[in-house]
């Protein structure tokens, strides 16, 4: 299995142009986004996540969560 790729913050920024911008791509809070070090890899959750987000013709189209409808009436 491969390793995450190593991206910085800004790296990760740049594609999306802000770090909210870059959270709500990755379904994360922004503030998750600005905790990260500068010039330090990123997460390995959130750099795998990225890379699905950003090169989709390598990786294959992000896959999302799919919510149940838990707590609904029918």
């Amino acid at each position: 299995m491969k390793s995450a790729p190593k991206i910085t913050k800004a790296e990760a920024i740049s594609p999306f142009g802000s770090g909210y911008a870059l959270a709500k791509a990755l379904g994360i809070a922004p503030a998750s986004v600005y905790q990260w070090p500068d010039g330090m890899p990123i997460p390995e959750l959130q750099a795998m996540r990225l890379a699905f987000l950003i090169r989709p013709d390598i990786f294959g189209p992000a896959q999302t969560k799919r919510r149940s409808g838990h707590g609904k009436a029918a």
